[in-house]
């Protein structure tokens, strides 16, 4: 590993995926993520990588909104789900092993 890395290892698949940390975001001393005017579609990247999950955002225009926020590293997943929603006036559901933001 190199300085700004940061690997997974998922043990269903045993597949090892390196990811580069933008290091203006996350502050490994307080173990929190802090995004600033983050494409939406980017930051859904990042959690779909960081929990194993798939979601999905419906229209395209929402994909270009900005999220502004803090999630601890460890956060449950439908906390920071919560928080998208609120920030950003957006509904989610639930169809089946997707997660839908629209």
């Amino acid at each position: 590993m190199k300085p700004a890395e940061h690997i997974v290892y998922n043990a269903h698949t045993k597949s090892i995926v390196c990811t580069n940390i933008d290091i203006n975001e996350y502050d490994w001393r307080s173990n929190k993520y802090r995004f600033t005017d983050k494409p939406l579609q980017e930051f859904i990247e990042f959690i779909n990588r960081s929990y194993h999950v798939n979601i999905i955002i419906k229209e395209e225009k929402l994909k270009k909104l900005k999220f502004n926020g803090t999630i601890h590293k460890n956060e449950p997943l439908t906390d920071i789900i919560e928080k998208i929603c609120i920030s950003l006036d957006l509904n989610e559901k639930q169809e089946n092993n997707n997660i839908i933001l629209f």
